[in-house]
C-alpha cells in the first residue's frame, strides 16, 4: 500500500524492545518529505497494563504544523504534549457529543442559573446524578464501577480551565473551577454527591464556593 502511493520503496527496520520502524521518503501528490510509523509489539505489556503510549508519526497540513509549534511555543512545552492534548481534547467532544452534551457559554449559564430557583435546583442535579449521569455512564465505558466513575468525573471537570484531579494512595481530590456563579456551584456539588451515591456509595467531602468545587474521595 505505503509503495503504491510513494515513488520509492519503504523502509522497514526491526528495532530494540520489539520496536518496528517502516520509513518512506519521496513524493506523494504535491507534498515532499518523509513518513515514519514506529510500532511497538505491546500486547504483552497491554496484558499487563503497564503500556502507557504508542510511538506513531504522521504527516500534518502545513497551517495545523504551524499552530501546533506556534502552540507549543508559547506554552514551552515539546510538540508531543501538544498533539496529546489536542487528541485528548477530540476524544472528550466526542465522548460529550454521545451523551448528547452542547458547549454553553459562561454568560449564558449565569443569566440562567441567576434567575433559577433553588430548590428546583437542588432537586434537577440531584436527579441528573443519580438518573442521567449513570445512564452516561453505562453509554460511554460500557459498566458502572470504581475506574468508570472515576473517569467520568474527569470527563465532567475536564470542561472547565484548570481543572485538576490528584490521586494520593487512593484518595482522589478534585478541584473544579466552574467560576460561573453560587448556585451554579451549588447545583454542581448537589450533582456530584448524587452520582457519587448512586454508583459507588462513597463518602463525598465536599465544598463550594461562587468560582470552585473541590471535593474529595477515597475509591
Amino acid at each position: 500500500m505505503l509503495a503504491s502511493c510513494w515513488k520509492k520503496v519503504p523502509e522497514v527496520a526491526i528495532l530494540r524492545n520489539s520496536f518496528i520502524r517502516v520509513t518512506v521518503t519521496g513524493e506523494y501528490g504535491n507534498n515532499i518529505g518523509r513518513f515514519g510509523i514506529m510500532i511497538k509489539d505491546e500486547m504483552n505489556d497491554m496484558m499487563d497494563g503497564d503500556s502507557k503510549s504508542i510511538h506513531y508519526s504522521c504527516r500534518l497540513d502545513t497551517e495545523i504544523y504551524r499552530f501546533l509549534t506556534g502552540e507549543a511555543e508559547q506554552k514551552n512545552v515539546s510538540m508531543n504534549n501538544v498533539l496529546n492534548q489536542v487528541a485528548r481534547e477530540h476524544m472528550v467532544k466526542k465522548n460529550f457529543e454521545k451523551i448528547g452534551s452542547a458547549l454553553t457559554c459562561k454568560d449564558a449559564l449565569r443569566g440562567v442559573f441567576d434567575i433559577a430557583n433553588d430548590k428546583q435546583l437542588i432537586k434537577l442535579a440531584t436527579k441528573l446524578g443519580s438518573d442521567n449521569a449513570v445512564d452516561y455512564v453505562g453509554m460511554l465505558y460500557h459498566d458502572v464501577n470504581n475506574d468508570t466513575v472515576l473517569r467520568f468525573l474527569d470527563l465532567w471537570g475536564c470542561r472547565f480551565y484548570g481543572y485538576e484531579h490528584k490521586n494520593h494512595d487512593g484518595t482522589h481530590q478534585f478541584s473544579i473551577p466552574p467560576d460561573i456563579n453560587e448556585k451554579y456551584s451549588v447545583f454542581t456539588k448537589e450533582f456530584i454527591m448524587s452520582f457519587v451515591e448512586s454508583t459507588i456509595n462513597t463518602p463525598v467531602k465536599i465544598q463550594s464556593s461562587p468560582r470552585m468545587v473541590a471535593f474529595s474521595l477515597v475509591v
